[in-house]
């Protein structure tokens, strides 16, 4: 019977993986701490669209608060290019970035620079306080973030 050496094998062979598995390091200090300096920036952008979707819905009427909230549009828009360094992919930390940012990189750096040219449209827009050239500026900004995080964002674990 040739069955049982064979599946000896498998059973070593898949055991050794399982050991490999298992004793992989964890991602690296280095690696962690640019998944958190990632995260920071990004949450600096969600609670500057608040502001900025607070004002288009009447919620607020204070346009200074649009203004900050153009510069850090701006201001995270010319950090992107370096938040996403190798080995910071799902897996490591919190993060929800899928591999593919790595593999398609001209293709996320073109996204990127959409999103930098869509907060310099708005923030032309919000240095004028007027709500009708702002939102449609607001939703170029929302469509360049949806561009990247449909592809390169991996749903909630």
């Amino acid at each position: 019977m040739r069955m049982k050496p064979i599946a000896a094998m498998l059973a070593v062979a898949l055991g050794t993986t399982a050991v490999g598995l298992a004793a992989a390091p964890p991602p690296g200090k280095a690696a962690l701490n640019a998944v958190a300096a990632r995260q920071t920036q990004m949450k600096r952008l969600r609670e500057a669209t608040k502001a900025i979707n607070g004002y288009i819905q009447g919620a607020h009427d204070d346009s200074g608060q649009v203004r900050a909230a153009a510069a850090t549009l701006q201001d995270v828009g010319s950090k992107m290019p370096h938040l996403f360094p190798r080995g910071t992919a799902v897996g490591v930390g919190t993060s929800r970035a899928k591999p593919a940012i790595w593999s398609e990189r001209a293709a996320v750096s073109r996204r990127i620079a959409a999103f930098r040219a869509a907060a310099a449209n708005f923030a032309r827009a919000a240095a004028t306080g007027d709500k009708a050239q702002i939102a449609p500026q607001f939703r170029a900004v929302g469509a360049a973030c949806k561009a990247c995080h449909d592809p390169y964002q991996a749903p909630p674990r």
